[in-house]
């Protein structure tokens, strides 16, 4: 059966963005259950594990993402593949600029409570959550889709980006900077930029 990957990625649009608003509408209303499910993850190991995903968050920041834009993008100009840097381009600056978009809009506060890294003010959606599940994912999707390894290779890699993805995700609630919530619609709104790009991807490869 030929499948419509148009009418695929239209469908998986359309349920992003009615659970993003289903969650924006009632993230006030569950807001102290929300409180007590993230205070139970915030900081429960200890120094250690704190290392740990702070080293796990900083790899999902900017610090990181940019760069490796950059090496991407000089890559792929060598390549002569200039829609691959449109694309690649467009999914990071993008998302990170939908993400601001967003916190400026709902104008929610973060956490009261000690904060292991420094933030800004704003906190739904997480930003490291969607940024990276957008930009990561996009890039596993283009590993899954272009390489010569063998499966059990490909499915491991494609299973190590996803783990990153969720300690990402973790890391912005065991550091107390995010409630649970936060990082859930920060997914989701992630996921939705990842399928926008991917059909923009596979519009031009038809």
């Amino acid at each position: 059966m030929k499948i419509d990957f148009k009418k695929s990625h239209a469908t998986w649009i359309l349920i992003m963005v009615l659970l993003f608003a289903l969650l924006a509408i009632i993230y006030p209303y569950i807001r102290e259950t929300d409180q007590s499910l993230t205070y139970s993850l915030y900081d429960f190991a200890g120094v250690s594990t704190d290392r740990f995903f702070i080293l796990i968050t900083t790899l999902g920041s900017a610090y990181i993402s940019y760069p490796l834009l950059g090496l991407l993008v000089f890559f792929f100009v060598i390549q002569k593949n200039m829609w691959m840097v449109l694309i690649l381009i467009f999914n990071l600056v993008g998302v990170r600029s939908l993400n601001s978009v967003l916190k400026s809009f709902f104008n929610y506060e973060r956490p009261e409570w000690k904060h292991l890294v420094e933030v800004g003010v704003h906190t739904f959606p997480s930003g490291h959550a969607m940024n990276t599940l957008a930009f990561f994912g996009f890039l596993g999707y283009l590993i899954y889709v272009h390489n010569n390894l063998k499966k059990k290779w490909t499915n491991l890699i494609i299973f190590l980006i996803s783990l990153f993805i969720f300690l990402v995700g973790l890391s912005r609630v065991y550091l107390g900077v995010h409630y649970l919530l936060d990082v859930i619609a920060g997914f989701i709104g992630g996921g939705f930029w990842l399928v926008v790009t991917i059909m923009l991807y596979r519009l031009k490869r038809r």
